[in-house]
């Protein structure tokens, strides 16, 4: 006689890159139970609201505004359904999407510190300009870094759900004092430091105090053209007096 072990506990995966979209956690839950739902190869199901919303114990319009939080960020296609001997619409046609469909907002999973490892692993927070007082943040300022940020990333967010994300890190370089010169600066040097990885508002943020220690750490380069040569005796004997530039080695007779 064969033993058959029965699964008590059932799991939903969900992708990292859905858990650090700017969605709800309703939204992350509705996303869990289609999965639950959905088939393992084309990703499709039709649950129908009320079914979904009665798995989290939520309303039929939580439900609904959840998905099309989803739908905005391309983690889901829906498409209606009709019942073909009525004609009455039904339950939609949802396709969970697993891979991550973002390419404005491509979403880093945090670093795990290694200690085995140098400090060169950890990751940078975003430092408080003033973490023991409110800064006085007006309108104006907020789009004069609105406006920097989309001229530096040569893009503007089209959806609702993309303009909340971006004003979560408006919000978070107000706080430590980023100025709207700074942030095509720093975004020229994140696309030098971090080569082939996707440059997001998020990840500006999160790299935002490196970078700035990165520039500042930058040695200023000597232009002899545009400046002149700095001569200093080379200390050689002979006929005449030797000197060398201590820039680009050039040398001077006298």
């Amino acid at each position: 006689m064969v033993d058959y072990i029965k699964s008590e506990g059932y799991f939903s995966i969900v992708p990292e890159w859905l858990i650090y979209s700017p969605v709800s956690a309703q939204a992350v839950r509705v996303y869990a139970v289609l999965c639950r739902y959905a088939d393992k190869d084309d990703g499709t199901c039709f649950p129908s609201i009320k079914t979904v919303g009665e798995r989290i114990s939520a309303s039929d319009s939580t439900v609904k505004r959840a998905l099309k939080e989803l739908r905005d960020i391309k983690a889901i296609k829906s498409e209606k359904r009709f019942d073909k001997a009525t004609g009455e619409q039904t339950s939609n046609l949802y396709t969970v999407i697993r891979s991550n469909p973002l390419t404005e907002f491509t979403y880093e999973p945090p670093q795990v510190k290694d200690d085995t490892r140098g400090s060169s692993q950890e990751t940078y927070k975003l430092e408080s300009y003033n973490q023991s007082h409110s800064l006085e943040i007006t309108k104006e300022d907020r789009k004069v870094l609105w406006s920097a940020l989309t001229q530096a990333f040569g893009y503007s967010p089209q959806t609702q759900v993309e303009r909340g994300g971006w004003n979560k890190c408006i919000k978070q370089l107000q706080e430590a004092g980023a100025t709207a010169v700074e942030i095509p600066n720093r975004v020229e040097q994140y696309k030098k430091q971090f080569k082939g990885m996707s440059l997001t508002p998020y990840a500006l943020v999160k790299h935002w105090t490196l970078l700035g220690q990165t520039i500042e750490a930058k040695p200023v380069i000597y232009n002899c053209n545009d400046s002149g040569h700095e001569f200093r005796d080379s200390g050689w004997s002979g006929d005449y007096i030797l000197e060398i530039c201590i820039h680009c080695s050039a040398e001077m007779k006298s």
